[in-house]
């Protein structure tokens, strides 16, 4: 099954803003925001100093949310 996901068929290659991230990990995004700080969650910055989150902070953030992520 061929899945797409506006418009990227490849994840690994997604960037998310802090509200999507948000709405994909079903979580505030005052949450994601402290996995920042925390360090949990490395986000680039965009040329406006917005928090662009990789498909490897999706992950890290579901892990997190099931209690692998100690930090």
């Amino acid at each position: 099954m061929d899945e797409h996901f506006n418009g990227y068929t490849d994840m690994s290659q997604r960037e998310f803003s802090t509200s999507q991230l948000a709405r994909e990990l079903g979580v505030y995004e005052e949450l994601i925001r402290r996995l920042h700080k925390r360090g949990i969650l490395s986000p680039r910055r965009d040329n406006f100093g917005n928090r662009l989150f990789s498909s490897d902070d999706l992950k890290k953030g579901r892990e997190y949310l099931a209690g692998r992520v100690q930090k």
